[in-house]
Formats: C-alpha cells, sequence, structure tokens
C-alpha cells in the first residue's frame, strides 16, 4: 500500500548509495562496545548519548553527511537515529541494530590521520545484505574502544567511503528494561471486506525518559515505522494535539478522547489519534493518505 512507503521511511527519494552507507555505519556503530576494564573487569557498552558523524564521499566527491544517534536501546538492540544531511535538506530516520554488531575478520593494522591526529587503527573486513545484496566493507577501527574512523564500501562495482568527521561516546556498564519495554496494542481496521492486522509495541528505554515504538503493519506486508514517545502508549513526541474531545465506543465502554495529528515529513501522510489523557492509551487512529483512510481500532491492550 502506497501510504506505507512514507510509514516505513524507506527513503525512496534517497540515492540507493547514500542508504547502503547508512546501513553499514549503522551496522559498525553498534558494535562500538564491551571494552574491559582491568581495575575491576567490568564491562562498558556504548550507551545511548553516543553520537557519530560522517562524510560519505564516492570518487573524491561527497555525497552528503549522516549523523548517528544512539538514543535508546532495549535487552538485545540499540534504537538509533539516522540523519542525513544533502546541501540544505535534513532527512531522519530511525532503525534498531542488534548489540554487538556483526562478525568481523581482522586483517591488519594501518596508521591513518584522523580527527584524533595519527593513530594506529584495526582493519576489520566483514560483508553486509543491503536490501538484497552484498556489500564488501572494509572498515577502520580503533581498537581501544571500537570507535569506526574510515570505512571503505564496495557493491555493485562502485566504491565509496566514509569518514568519521565528529563523535561523542556515553558508557554504561550495566542496563536493565524498563517495563515498558515489551508493551504491546493490537488493533484492527475492517475495509473492503478486508481485516488489517496492526501493533503499536513499546520497544526501546530513550534517553530524556523517553520511549521507542514500533507501528507494526507487517500481518499484511505494510511493513513498521519507529517514533520517539513521552508514553510507552506510542503517541509520536511530534503529534499535535488538535484541541477538544469527543467520545468514541472501544473496548472500555464509551470513552472521551482528545484528537491528536501527526504529519509524516517525507510524503505528507497524516495520521490522527484518538487517546484518553489520562492513560495516555490510543483507542483509535486513522491512517489518511489522501485518496482514503484505514481506521484503526484498539482491540487488545497490555496488561
Amino acid at each position: 500500500m502506497e501510504f506505507m512507503k512514507g510509514m516505513r521511511k524507506d527513503r525512496a527519494g534517497i540515492s540507493t548509495i547514500l542508504v547502503i552507507a547508512a546501513v553499514v555505519i549503522v551496522v559498525i556503530a553498534a558494535a562500538v562496545a564491551y571494552i574491559v576494564l582491568s581495575a575491576d573487569n567490568e564491562k562498558e557498552e556504548v550507551a545511548p548519548g553516543t553520537t557519530m558523524k560522517y562524510e560519505v564521499s564516492m570518487g573524491g566527491e561527497t555525497l552528503g553527511m549522516f549523523e548517528i544517534h544512539f538514543i535508546g536501546q532495549n535487552a538485545d538492540e540499540y534504537l538509533i537515529m539516522e540523519k542525513e544531511v544533502e546541501d540544505a535538506s535534513t532527512t531522519t530516520a530511525y532503525r534498531m541494530s542488534p548489540k554487538g554488531g556483526t562478525p568481523v575478520k581482522v586483517t591488519g593494522t594501518e596508521e591513518l590521520d584522523t580527527i584524533d591526529g595519527k593513530k594506529t587503527l584495526q582493519i576489520q573486513e566483514f560483508t553486509q545484505q543491503v536490501s538484497g545484496m552484498t556489500a564488501q566493507v572494509k572498515a577502520y577501527v580503533d581498537p581501544s574502544n571500537g570507535l569506526p574512523y574510515k570505512e571503505e564500501i564496495s557493491l555493485l562495482g562502485m566504491s565509496m567511503t566514509q569518514i568519521l568527521v565528529g563523535y561523542e561516546l556515553k558508557w554504561q556498564t550495566s542496563y536493565k528494561e524498563s517495563k515498558s519495554v515489551g508493551m504491546t496494542y493490537d488493533y484492527v481496521c475492517k475495509v473492503e471486506g478486508l481485516t488489517l492486522d496492526a501493533k503499536i509495541v513499546c520497544v526501546a528505554d530513550c534517553v530524556d525518559d523517553q520511549y521507542g515504538v514500533m507501528y507494526d503493519f507487517t500481518a499484511y506486508g505494510g511493513g513498521t515505522t519507529y517514533f520517539i514517545s513521552d508514553f510507552p502508549q506510542g503517541l509520536p513526541v511530534d503529534a499535535e494535539h488538535k484541541g477538544g474531545t469527543t467520545a468514541i465506543t472501544t473496548i472500555d465502554g464509551d470513552i472521551s478522547v482528545e484528537l491528536w495529528e501527526y504529519v509524516d515529513p517525507i510524503d505528507g501522510t497524516k495520521l490522527y489519534f484518538y487517546i484518553e489523557s489520562d492513560t495516555h492509551i490510543i483507542y483509535r487512529f486513522v491512517v489518511d493518505f489522501s485518496v482514503a483512510e484505514l481506521v484503526f481500532d484498539l482491540t487488545k491492550k497490555s496488561a
């Protein structure tokens, strides 16, 4: 369905090269982890608040800049925000990435000029699947903290380079998921004789006491998208309160709800949310993709 393109943030207007660059950066960045501290033998791993900024080039021409922000986590994954800067435009997307990254083969060392001066970096090589294609990656990594200063990527006869131009590392020795992670709300939309299932799932504890939430439409091939929310129930932080209240019939009876609106910054798709103000439960949300609307009603909620 066309409206799901914007919701999945598949970034159809961004070149394949830059999408590949973004995926590889996230894979490498998620592996920045696990330094054994000699004093107490505790392990540190990268923590939310970590940021990295890369310049992406091909054939000596700069294609754009990528910022990677670790903004949340659960026990097994990080929630990462990507910011792509091309000319005067900025595109933001969210991605979940496993902690620990991907297996690599260490093939040597090389001394390079970096933003932190000359460094002897470990060369790590691996392959990465991107949109059904296999990219060959050579990363130049500081072995003391796992920070990748440079990546060389080869795919379909193309070669690109990513150079670290800024970063801030945050570390943690322990993390325990909040009880909010895993909270799930099930929805159903009935349209033209079809029943479409959807879920809103809290998937991450985020910085500033916020949450990462996933809107899951995979039950019928619609993909997923992620938002940041002040509540595990899933209202996007960028949604706007439209004022007033109305009563709707829900699984909990007739409920007075507020109307909120979110507009997708990429394709203009609008989402309307009907929310009970005290519990923050979204009893109904509507996807408006200009030619039609899909109405999803809550059918089941987490205990």
